[in-house]
């Protein structure tokens, strides 16, 4: 799925993506469209956060993921965070990619993780 063009010129113009840069739609998003801004260690993550639907078990609130992501920094355990920001398109949330591959086996590796 490609962005809208609204979104990449209104994050181009606020100074949160660098212009010029492609987007590439990442897999793993259930609810929220996610694209991958440029490439190599300086690119970044939009995630265009989908309207709240009131989910308690699984609730999409960016405010939420933001402060854990915060909470996070520094310990190797999630993306260094750039910014939240409300656009006219929905709230997104912007931070630095991060290679890597969507987990598929080794539930014992990813247990260890979740715990620290």
């Amino acid at each position: 799925i490609r962005p809208d063009h609204g979104l990449v010129t209104e994050l181009t113009r606020r100074g949160q993506v660098p212009a010029g840069l492609e987007w590439h739609s990442l897999k793993g998003g259930q609810t929220n469209q996610l694209w991958q801004v440029g490439q190599g260690p300086r690119s970044l993550v939009v995630k265009l956060f989908a309207p709240a639907d009131g989910n308690p078990l699984f609730p999409n609130d960016a405010a939420h993921e933001t402060l854990l992501l915060q909470y996070l920094d520094g310990m190797g355990l999630a993306p260094a965070l750039q910014c939240r920001l409300q656009t006219d398109f929905g709230v997104c949330i912007i931070y630095r990619h991060h290679t890597g591959q969507c987990w598929t086996t080794g539930t014992p590796a990813v247990a260890h993780v979740l715990r620290r």
